[in-house]
Formats: C-alpha cells, sequence, structure tokens
C-alpha cells in the first residue's frame, strides 16, 4: 500500500507463544475493524479509522482455556466492531462506559453457558483497547495487561485483578514484592465466572500521535518487569512492530518461559487523531415519532412476539409429553385454533380499517395466520411421530420385561450352581476327616516302629558296655556270645590288630566317648 494511503492510521502487529513448558496455548489475540471484521495478526487500519485490539489468556486449573479465550476474543472484537460501526459512545462517557460494561456482562454469562453445555469449567481473562475519535477504551478483567509507551515512558493502563495487583496500584507494595506474592496468580475477576462476582474495569484514555501501545499476557510480565519492558522500548526502531514483538517474546522465554506469551503491539501514526476526530460519526439510530396509526401497527407487532413464545412453548410441551397425553393434545389444538380465531378477527377488524395501514395489518394477520396454519400442521406430524415413539418404547418395555425374566432365570442357575460348589466342598471336607484319621494312624504306627528301634539300639549300646567289661584275653567270639543272641550273626569280628602297624587308625582320631574303637583301646 502506498504511503500515502497508509498515513494517519493505526499500525499493529501480534504474535502468541506457547512457551518453553507448555504443552498447548490457551492464549488468543485479535485485531478487528469497524463492524467487527477481523483484520489479521498484522497490518493497518486505514486513516482515522477505528480498531479494536484483544488479547486474552485461559484461567490456570480451568478445563478448556483455549476455548474461552477464543470466544473472548471474538465476541469482544465483534461487540466492540458493531458499536464502531454504530458509532456508539465511547468509554469517555457514562452512556458509553455503561455500554461496554454490560458487553463485559453479556460475555460473561455467554462463556459461563459454554462452560455449562460442554460440561466444563471455562474461564479467561480479557483486555479489549477499542481506538475510536482520538481517545482508547480499555475493557478489562483479569491479569493481562495493556501498556503504553509515550514520550520515554512505559505506563501501564490497566490493574490486575489480582491481591498482589490491587496492592501495588494502591502503593501498599512495590513492583518487586508485587512480583514475590505469593497470591500473584490467584485472579478475582475472569470472564465466565459467577455473575454474582463478576464485574469488569472499563476506563478511557486521550491517545496521541506516536503513542504504542501494548497488549499481552501474564506470561510476557511473568519473566519481565516493567522496568526491563521499558529498555526495550527505548530500542525500539519506528516502524519495526513485527521484529519488536519476536524480540520481547523471546525474552520472556528466555526470563521465565514457563507459560503462553502472547505480544500485541498497536502503534499511532501521525495525523490518525485529527483524522479520526474529523471522521463522520454516525449518531446512535434514534426512533421517529410515531403516529397513531404506526404505534397501532408497533403494539400489533410487539404483540405477535409473546404470542409467537406462547406457541413455541406449547410446541416445546408437545414434543416432550404431547403424545403422553391425549387431552393434553385436545387442549393445544383448542389453543391453536382459539389463537387462529383471534388472528381471523384481528383480519377482520383491519380489513374493516381505510387506507394503507389497514392493508399492513392484513397482510401482516395473513402471514401471521399463515405460518401458525404451518405450525399447527407441524404439530399435527409431531403427534404421528410421538405415536410412533410410544409403540416403539412399549415394545421396549415387553423386551426390557423378557430380559429381566431371563435374568431372574440366570440367578436362579448361579443360586443352584452355588449351592452344588457347597455341597462338594461339604464332601471333600469328610473325606479330610477320614484322611486325618488314617494320617493319625499311621503316625501311631510310626511311633511304633520307632520305640522298637529305640529296643533295639538300646541292645546296641548293652552290647558295647559289655565289650568294654570284658577281659582283654577274653576272645571276640566268646563276648559276642554273651550278648544277644540275634545280634551274634549279625557282626563281623576282624580279629586281632597287628603289633606291628604303629599308625594311628584315621578312626580313631575321633573325641567320640562313646565310640567302640576307643572302649577296646586299640
Amino acid at each position: 500500500m502506498p504511503a500515502d494511503e497508509r498515513g494517519a492510521g493505526l499500525r499493529f502487529h501480534g504474535v502468541s507463544d506457547t512457551g518453553l513448558m507448555r504443552k498447548s496455548n490457551e492464549d488468543a489475540f485479535g485485531v478487528f475493524g469497524a463492524g467487527g471484521v477481523h483484520l489479521g495478526t498484522e497490518g493497518h487500519s486505514g486513516a482515522g479509522a477505528d480498531l479494536v485490539a484483544v488479547v486474552s489468556d485461559g484461567v490456570g486449573g480451568h478445563d478448556a482455556g483455549e476455548v474461552a479465550s477464543a470466544a473472548v476474543v471474538a465476541s469482544l472484537g465483534a461487540g466492540l466492531g458493531q458499536r464502531a460501526a454504530a458509532g456508539a459512545p465511547t468509554g469517555e462517557t457514562p452512556a458509553g462506559r455503561a455500554d461496554v460494561e454490560t458487553l463485559m456482562a453479556g460475555l460473561n454469562a455467554h462463556v459461563r453457558g459454554l462452560s455449562q453445555g460442554q460440561d466444563k469449567r471455562m474461564a479467561a481473562t480479557a483486555t479489549a483497547a477499542w481506538f475510536s475519535r482520538g481517545r482508547v477504551t480499555v475493557a478489562h478483567a483479569g491479569d493481562s495487561r495493556l501498556y503504553r509507551w509515550r514520550g520515554g515512558r512505559l505506563e501501564a493502563l490497566t490493574v490486575d485483578d489480582t491481591e498482589a495487583g490491587r496492592a501495588l496500584a494502591s502503593g501498599v507494595i512495590n513492583e518487586k514484592e508485587a512480583r514475590q506474592h505469593k497470591e500473584r496468580h490467584v485472579i478475582l475477576r475472569a470472564v465466565g465466572m459467577d455473575p454474582k462476582k463478576f464485574a469488569s474495569t472499563v476506563a478511557h484514555h486521550p491517545v496521541e500521535d506516536g503513542d504504542v501501545y501494548l497488549l499481552c499476557s501474564d506470561g510476557l510480565t511473568d519473566g519481565l518487569s516493567d522496568t526491563q519492558l521499558e529498555r526495550g522500548f527505548e530500542k525500539l526502531v519506528a516502524g519495526d512492530l513485527a521484529a519488536f514483538a519476536e524480540k520481547l517474546v523471546d525474552a520472556g522465554n528466555q526470563s521465565s518461559g514457563k507459560d503462553n506469551i502472547t505480544v500485541l503491539l498497536v502503534a499511532v501514526e501521525p495525523g490518525w487523531v485529527a483524522a479520526s476526530t474529523r471522521r463522520p460519526s454516525a449518531a446512535p439510530s434514534a426512533r421517529p415519532k410515531q403516529s397513531s396509526g404506526d404505534t397501532i401497527m408497533d403494539a400489533f407487532s410487539r404483540s405477535a412476539w409473546p404470542l409467537w413464545g406462547a406457541v413455541a412453548l406449547l410446541f416445546l410441551f408437545s414434543l416432550l409429553g404431547g403424545w403422553q397425553d391425549r387431552r393434553a393434545r385436545a387442549d393445544l389444538s383448542a389453543t391453536v385454533m382459539s389463537l387462529q380465531a383471534a388472528l381471523a378477527e384481528a383480519e377482520a377488524t383491519a380489513q374493516a380499517r381505510e387506507g394503507t395501514f389497514g392493508q399492513e395489518l392484513q397482510e401482516l394477520a395473513s402471514e401471521q395466520r399463515g405460518l401458525l396454519s404451518s405450525l399447527f400442521d407441524e404439530l399435527e406430524d409431531l403427534r404421528s411421530l410421538a405415536g410412533g415413539t410410544h409403540d416403539s418404547l412399549e415394545d421396549f418395555g415387553r423386551r426390557l420385561g423378557r430380559l429381566e425374566s431371563d435374568l431372574a432365570d440366570g440367578l436362579e442357575e448361579m443360586a443352584g450352581a452355588t449351592r452344588a460348589v457347597a455341597a462338594v466342598r461339604s464332601e471333600q471336607a469328610g473325606s479330610f476327616e477320614a484322611l486325618q484319621t488314617q494320617v493319625e494312624a499311621e503316625i501311631e504306627e510310626m511311633n511304633q516302629r520307632f520305640a522298637e528301634v529305640r529296643r533295639l539300639s538300646g541292645a546296641v549300646r548293652a552290647l558295647s558296655h559289655a565289650l568294654e567289661d570284658s577281659a582283654p584275653e577274653a576272645a571276640p567270639t566268646e563276648v559276642l556270645a554273651s550278648a544277644d543272641g540275634s545280634l551274634a550273626g549279625d557282626l563281623a569280628v576282624s580279629g586281632e590288630p597287628d603289633p606291628a602297624d604303629d599308625t594311628t587308625p584315621e578312626v580313631l582320631a575321633t573325641d567320640d566317648a562313646d565310640s567302640p574303637q576307643n572302649g577296646n583301646g586299640g
């Protein structure tokens, strides 16, 4: 675009970064022109034209933060853009402030409705700057911020809706203490919270040519102090918003990088203030004074809305419960017929009137009558559909009854199987008792055998003592003969030791005093 066409406007550039530690980006931003037209991430507003810049950050700890922030940006951009197109009063007037506050309250209800519709908690910050007629109107809730760079000084135009932010704004603590405050991230206001607790801040400030405005999420200010940001703006090269925005994001990541970072810059070119104030602004549309005929027509049109509301309610009742109650359907038909009669009477009254008003009233009544007739036909179709649904439900009920019966039979079979298992367990218990008795008898028999072995062991010891007590000259066979005769044939006698052999047998090296070899002395 040629320089002469780009002058006296607002230049803008925005960028959003996930950061170094987050997996997703819950920040959102947008720039809009009059009428709510989205202008993209970078560009130019045109000479003296209005511009709306919005930044939003999904509140931490809530679900679907990216949905909430996107809804805030889209809704605020469209709402303020439409007001710009209509020439609505800005925040400079009490009426303008009240209008923007109403817009913010409606946005809060909208996001809260989205949260309930998706069964998720949603909330987001909101910081919007509406540049119009030489001023900027600020709408704010949360801890996203708006700064103004003017004359070598950076000034915050918003106050964080946190305990630390409010204490800093009131002078109770300084910036260093605010950055170290334990509840600096506990947001007191956000879009999507309880309407009873929600409130927004709406303010206005004069704009000067050469101003640069910074809208940002807390991911930037967590890492960079106001002093550091101001030093960065001192190095801002005029016209190079894109490079400066990237430098701010890089600096925020180097200093912290824990959160998403969004930077949106708006630069006021020379001549915009004068051009914007000279631009004709459409005054809010006023309703012209009406004649008596127009007043009657208006009353009839307004009265049609409650009538259509009643018909809509009747339609819903028919949808939800009319097919269950024939009497309710009959009442509905009677009500619709009475409404048709009322419209016919209105049409007859219109025909009795003269002039254009009577003709318009007749056409309106005919149109309403045709629409109501169509609605009546749709209600009839709905009744037929409801009847089929009722038959399907009855069939489903019968199938459910059969399933319940089958389930009862299955439970009875399981109970029989359980009893059978109990009987088997009882039988096994009896078998176990018999086995235990048998084992006890075998143990008794083994005890008896052990006693026999002990008796034989005693006989062996007696034989050993007899060998020790016998005379040296006694022949081994004689000693054995004096012992238990039952053992004589089981013991082998080796004869006399060889006197010439002085080697101590290995078996004699034992210290066992009960050993028969020790008892013989070799």
